[in-house]
């Protein structure tokens, strides 16, 4: 298995791999393994929104077949082939089980418990229809702002002096995943004092290090204050994941539905590649605003801009991919630079619905 990489149109992005080991030399089998690793860099300009996310996995814990799989009440109980030892509730809340293989191939879910043999996982109103005996998986351990961002040795984040507000400095923001319609702001922001993450909101100032970073969305990393006059570094590093991701998009019948989401790859990724067919992203019938239909919007890190709104926004016609406000111009080279967050526009739909992106770029 190799690598392709398409060259980087900015310096600011960098990226290195080492592989370590080919995926498909690895049996199919239940087993602790380490996949090929490696790090990527993005540049977090001064007053300025940087839209990153991790494009490696923290960990890969565990890679299995499924055996027998039982859903009740919103969760599924996964029985692998090959009866591992696991420590009960080893894997609870901060680990996931990806498919990767069979009709659910891409999907994730968040395991809630495990027993000696078993995982309980949350279907997140999914079912388990497609999900059959034999179908490999594999278990990842989920980013939290404590491990992409550790305060003793991370230095992307400038740590705030106090929890006052004229104090704090750089902020990570969530990206809006559940709320409905377009313009959708961030959800939730935090910051580093001293040890501790912390929720801007949060007058308890609770201890927030365990948030989860979803591996399918985005974060924003703020630097706004005034003190912070010079760039800093994102830096992921971790397991390549070779497998199907799969992308969740939510559609409307009342209007159009933002959808903000990240491929979670340490490669750029030309348009004409993204694997996107038409039911999962619509063709436009012209380039009139009233016959878009689906659009893909992309933020230009490279720019320093807070609160920034899409650099640009592409539709696809007949095959091909154009800017809006780019004329006749054929856009298929145009990339998504590697740990970049971007958004996905859907058009409305007769119901509401979710439709589902596979997306595997080494696939090509």
């Amino acid at each position: 298995m190799t690598l392709r990489f398409v060259p980087m149109p900015s310096a600011l992005f960098t990226t290195s791999l080492s592989i370590l080991a080919a995926l498909a030399c690895l049996p199919i089998q239940a087993q602790e393994f380490t996949g090929p690793v490696g790090f990527t860099k993005t540049i977090c300009l001064p007053q300025s929104d940087a839209f990153c996310s991790p494009s490696f996995n923290d960990r890969e814990a565990f890679m299995g077949v499924l055996g027998i799989t039982t859903a009740s009440g919103g969760a599924a109980t996964i029985s692998p082939s090959v009866p591992p030892v696991w420590t009960s509730d080893q894997y609870k809340d901060f680990f996931y089980v990806r498919i990767t293989s069979g009709a659910k191939s891409g999907m994730y879910y968040q395991i809630s418990a495990n027993s000696t043999s078993t995982l309980t996982i949350d279907l997140a109103g999914d079912n388990i229809t497609g999900l059959n005996e034999g179908d490999s998986f594999k278990i990842c351990r989920f980013w939290t702002l404590g491990t992409q961002f550790p305060p003793s040795t991370q230095s992307t984040i400038i740590p705030s002096l106090s929890t006052d507000t004229p104090d704090r400095r750089s902020e990570v923001l969530f990206a809006n995943t559940q709320s409905s319609g377009i313009n959708i702001p961030p959800v939730d922001k935090y910051y580093l004092v001293g040890s501790s993450w912390l929720k801007s909101d949060d007058a308890t100032a609770s201890v927030m290090n365990d948030v989860i970073i979803p591996p399918d969305s985005y974060i924003i990393i703020r630097h706004n204050h005034p003190a912070i006059s010079a760039s800093t570094t994102f830096t992921t590093a971790g397991t390549v994941d070779f497998d199907d991701m799969a992308l969740c998009m939510q559609t409307l019948a009342s209007g159009s539905q933002d959808n903000h989401l990240s491929l979670g790859r340490p490669v750029d990724v030309k348009l004409a590649e993204l694997d996107l067919d038409p039911v999962s992203f619509l063709d436009s019938l012209g380039s009139l605003v009233t016959q878009r239909r689906d659009l893909l919007c992309v933020y230009d890190n490279t720019v320093a801009q807070v609160n920034r709104g899409p650099s640009a926004m592409y539709y696809r016609m007949n095959g091909s991919w154009y800017m809006v406000g780019g004329g006749a111009t054929t856009y298929n080279d145009a990339v998504l630079p590697h740990s970049a967050g971007f958004m996905v526009r859907k058009y409305k739909t007769n119901v509401d619905q979710r439709q589902i992106w596979i997306s595997n770029p080494y696939n090509d």
